[in-house]
């Protein structure tokens, strides 16, 4: 804030570029004759402050409400996205100015692919406008390949991306032959996890335009915490485990790592900043071979003071040997080293990835409904977003599912064997929609069926024959199943089976065991 003049105009509709806000905040904040801008700030969601909840609300439009930035690029129906620019000028400069926040990368590459993404132009002086995009997705492939956003998809018109959520700086600007533009990665401000990428030099950028030419200038941050990360085999450097050092060998590793340490602590101390942090972050990967590791926290109170993470210093490492195999022509290959790995991925690995490795493990005796993909988006969503119901309807939505499912499949012969063929069929089906099953289901959180009980209106499983199970729902509401009839209430089930079993030990049955399932899937 400040009394200082701004000198660029916006000259687009806020009533279209703030749809997503109250009409009374549909506005830039230096219009508002109550507030004195001179730095105006313009800002896109990222992944950590995405909208959620009843009302699709993120940390931002409050503070759009309250006149402190102005909050664009949300899109309200994410099933067929308007991107509408924010059309500035200044003098004969024209900037549309593009913004998409965060949207999970699976469902916006499907959007994408479908042809639901639509970029608006200027309909006058259209070629005179210099067009820059920023948005927060995933660059490269992560964990599938839907999973990110490829620069193909982006429209060719555009002269500038600026590509938030990639945490690696790259401060030139990357031309993209294939569509014509060029892709700028900030990367982040400040280290947020000690891995390779985050050590690099972090930058801040001011970005001159000037008709249809610009100018990228990095600023290099001086008052960023220093970090040092360093791999470390031992093998390499002299230390093998014999019959002779048994006693000892642990005694001369700690030693050798601590002048290592000390040589770390000192350079920085001779090379960083006067307004940088005193206290680096250091990380030494080590490779221990056949030696028995250090203890992290007992290694890291030598330093308690000297950096700033003396509990995680040491991150041990371990070669992962090939096992020997047959070959496609009938030989054995030798087994060989493979690359290093962490003994545990602390770098890199976020809860979600040990839950789903954890289940994973444990195919045969682990998560009979649930599936481990799905549990783990409604974590991302308790964890990042705080959104305390999000566990608590993943549950209810698929325990919703599978009865309905149960309701309709065709069942002879054992009726518990029977019972589990059907939930794995239903789990199978799952892991193949997976991407559909969870947009559904954040459809049906979006309207707010979460917050009734066993309320869903889902992509249910595949269509089965006519059912033969009637499942009781008590008061709970059931989702339709590919267009069939709503669930009905207390009372109104309808007695059916085959063989002359009884559809009420049939429907007990299923039930009980059902929510045993369930029950013991989530302790």
């Amino acid at each position: 804030m400040g009394d200082g003049q701004v000198k660029f105009q916006l000259v687009s509709e806020p009533e279209v570029n703030f749809a997503h806000v109250e009409p009374q905040f549909r506005r830039i904040n230096t219009e508002d004759p109550d507030l004195n801008i001179n730095l105006p700030v313009y800002s896109i969601h990222g992944n950590h402050d995405d909208p959620s909840g009843l009302k699709y609300l993120s940390e931002l439009d409050l503070l759009h409400t309250y006149g402190l930035i102005n909050y664009f690029g949300k899109a309200n129906d994410i099933e067929n996205i308007d991107i509408y620019p924010l059309l500035f000028t200044k003098g004969t400069t024209k900037l549309a100015l593009y913004g998409l926040g965060s949207i999970r990368d699976e469902r916006l590459h499907r959007a994408y692919l479908n042809n639901r993404v639509q970029m608006k132009r200027p309909s006058e002086a259209t070629d005179e406008w210099f067009n820059l995009f920023v948005l927060h997705q995933n660059r490269p492939a992560h964990r599938g390949s839907h999973n990110y956003i490829p620069e193909s998809f982006l429209d060719s018109f555009l002269d500038l991306v600026v590509w938030g959520h990639e945490h690696d700086p790259i401060p030139e600007p990357e031309h993209n032959k294939e569509r014509g533009f060029e892709v700028l990665q900030p990367g982040s401000s400040v280290a947020t996890s000690m891995s390779d990428g985050e050590g690099k030099q972090k930058f801040c950028y001011v970005v001159k335009v000037c008709g249809r030419r610009y100018r990228v200038e990095p600023i290099a941050l001086r008052t960023v915490r220093p970090f040092v990360i360093e791999e470390i085999d031992l093998k390499q450097a002299g230390f093998t485990k014999t019959e002779a050092n048994t006693d000892t060998i642990r005694l001369e590793v700690e030693t050798f790592l601590a002048g290592r340490m000390e040589r770390i602590i000192r350079r920085v101390e001779e090379t960083k900043g006067p307004h940088q942090p005193k206290q680096p972050l250091v990380r030494l990967r080590v490779d221990f071979g056949d030696i028995e590791p250090l203890n992290p926290i007992l290694f890291g109170q030598k330093f308690f003071g000297r950096v700033a993470n003396p509990k995680d210093i040491i991150l041990p490492l371990k070669r992962k040997a090939e096992k020997a195999q047959m070959n496609g022509h009938g030989g054995v290959s030798n087994g060989v080293s493979k690359e290093i790995k962490p003994l545990i991925e602390l770098d890199t690995a976020t809860i979600e990835d040990v839950l789903v490795k954890y289940f994973d493990d444990k195919s045969d005796s682990g998560l009979m409904v649930f599936n481990s993909k799905f549990l783990t988006e409604a974590l991302r969503k308790f964890v990042n977003n705080e959104d305390r119901e999000a566990i608590l309807d993943a549950y209810e939505y698929q325990k919703a599912q599978a009865l309905q499912y149960l309701s309709l499949a065709e069942m002879s012969g054992d009726p518990g064997e029977e019972l589990l063929n059907s939930l794995r069929t239903f789990r199978s089906e799952n892991e193949k929609y997976m991407s559909d099953f969870v947009n559904d289901f954040e459809d049906w959180r979006s309207k707010g069926a979460g917050k009734k009980k066993g309320a869903a209106a889902s992509r249910a499983a595949p269509k089965a024959a006519a059912p033969i199970i009637q499942v009781d729902e008590s008061d709970e509401e059931m989702p339709p199943a590919n267009g069939t009839a709503n669930g009905r209430g207390r009372g109104a089930a309808t007695t059916r089976a085959r063989g002359g079993r009884a559809r009420g030990a049939r429907s007990l049955l299923t039930d009980s065991l059902l929510e045993f399932r369930l029950a013991w899937s989530l302790a």
